[in-house]
């Protein structure tokens, strides 16, 4: 997590500014440094409760002597706390910001991340992506010497395996840096410049969440979208919805190809690299099982069609509202299909699954995103806003997990009682029922206005 939080902090949007606290809570007479320090509170907060739960589980699983897990706890949690602490003060309060004099300080930062990048593309180019080599990667004399991380992996080696060379080298310059910081933190002058920053920044986060929560994707905090310029025809009754959103596909730079299709791509491909190829013969309904654990995991994640449900001119148009809900939802599929397709076909690439059951995985994952679609709608017709979105996506993962587990049981008989592979042509007929009874049900929420109230 440290590469991860040190990257935002960089970028100086680590620290999640909302417009209340520019109204109230940078004018009340608070110091600067302690509004930065609540702010990071509750991200911190978790950290130490993660701290606490490593530190039982070293002692309850892994036998640590109780004094080696508080020591743990200790240096590799609440010091790595003040040294964030320390970072969050130094890089976001300090005035010279205000010149543009300090921001070295985030030059710096990125640039311990990209020597860092750059050795795990080495190491894993010359050892191999696998369980194996990643495992063995802590291991490695110039990983456990790379500021930051491999020197807090050092502290961490020193509590738990003992004293060696490189273990007090990278401890003592853990601590080293620590105190260094917690220093400068504290002598440094904060009068509060950086509240304009902040304040902007929280309206762009505040804007942001709203685009988000309305499906639309590809916006970054501070930055303005660019749009590609298309021309098309909208057509008419209900296909005008599918063509609206097949232009504003267009537009987009990478056409339907996003953020999640990347996290789906790479996931696809680590797992497929670093999990051992199942035994012959049952490649197919291992990458089956991945594939619909991905599609369950991405079942929070918000397309272009959601805001079609807070459209009212989608009531007027003079159409069933069976056709209403598939032009609503059709970029959708044509876009699950296509993931689907890298996904199943990556794997299935590098563990020589046959073809057929390729094509069933595909076809498997564009029904279960379809239905994942569907319940949302169903939610919605079903509660409305009385129990707000809260609500709704608890009752939607609820039947979501039931309609997949009865479609695992199912699976699991028919390969026991049947054949292996009719598993695929069962989840086949089992998906597209599902999805079909689903749908014919969600689209009752096309039929009236006043359900959108």
């Amino acid at each position: 997590m440290i590469p991860a939080n040190f990257v935002s902090y960089a970028g100086r949007k680590g620290i999640i500014f909302r417009p209340c606290q520019a109204h109230f809570v940078f004018t009340a007479p608070i110091s600067p440094k302690r509004i930065l320090l609540d702010t990071a509170a509750l991200n911190l907060g978790l950290s130490i409760v993660g701290g606490i739960v490593m530190s039982v589980i070293g002692v309850w699983v892994f036998h640590l002597p109780i004094w080696r897990a508080a020591l743990m706890f200790l240096l590799c949690f609440v010091l790595e706390m003040v040294l964030e602490c320390s970072l969050i003060i130094i890089v976001y309060g300090s005035d010279r910001f205000a010149d543009g004099k300090f921001k070295r300080w985030g030059i710096f930062i990125k640039g311990i991340l990209i020597v860092s990048a750059i050795f795990f593309l080495w190491y894993f180019k010359e050892n191999g992506i696998s369980l194996k080599s990643a495992a063995e990667l802590i291991e490695h004399p110039i990983f456990r010497l790379l500021p930051v991380v491999g020197w807090d992996i050092s502290a961490l080696r020193l509590v738990i395996l003992g004293p060696d060379r490189l273990n007090v080298i990278g401890t003592v310059l853990y601590l080293g840096l620590i105190i260094l910081l917690t220093l400068m933190a504290i002598r440094m002058k904060n009068t509060g410049a950086y509240y304009e920053d902040a304040a902007k920044f929280a309206d762009d986060y505040q804007e942001l969440r709203n685009r988000s929560k309305r499906g639309e994707t590809g916006y970054s905090l501070g930055k303005k979208k660019k749009f590609r310029t298309v021309k098309g025809n909208f057509g008419g009754g209900a296909k005008a919805i599918f063509y609206r959103q097949l232009l504003e596909y267009k537009k987009e730079r990478f056409f339907i190809f996003d953020s999640m299709t990347l996290i789906c791509v790479v996931l696809a491909g680590v797992l497929a690299k670093m999990m051992e190829p199942p035994k012959e013969g049952m490649q197919g309904l291992v990458m089956m099982g991945l594939i619909a654990y991905m599609s369950f995991c991405a079942s929070g994640y918000a397309g272009k069609w959601d805001k079609e449900l807070e459209n009212p001119y989608l009531y007027l148009i003079p159409d069933t509202a069976v056709r209403k809900m598939w032009n609503a939802t059709k970029m959708e599929h044509i876009k699950a299909f296509f993931d689907g397709l890298l996904m199943a076909g990556m794997i299935g690439y590098f563990w020589h699954v046959p073809f057929w059951q390729i094509a069933a995985s595909i076809v498997i994952y564009v029904l279960l995103q379809a239905n994942k679609m569907y319940l949302k709608v169903f939610a919605k017709m079903l509660l409305g806003n009385t129990m707000g979105n809260t609500g709704r996506t608890i009752l939607r993962l609820l039947i979501q997990s039931a309609v997949l587990g009865v479609g695992v049981l199912i699976s699991v008989a028919a390969a026991i009682f049947l054949n292996p592979e009719v598993v695929f042509a069962v989840m086949l007929v089992y998906s597209l029922a599902a999805t079909v009874i689903v749908a014919l049900f969600a689209s009752m929420k096309f039929e009236v206005l006043e359900q959108n109230e």
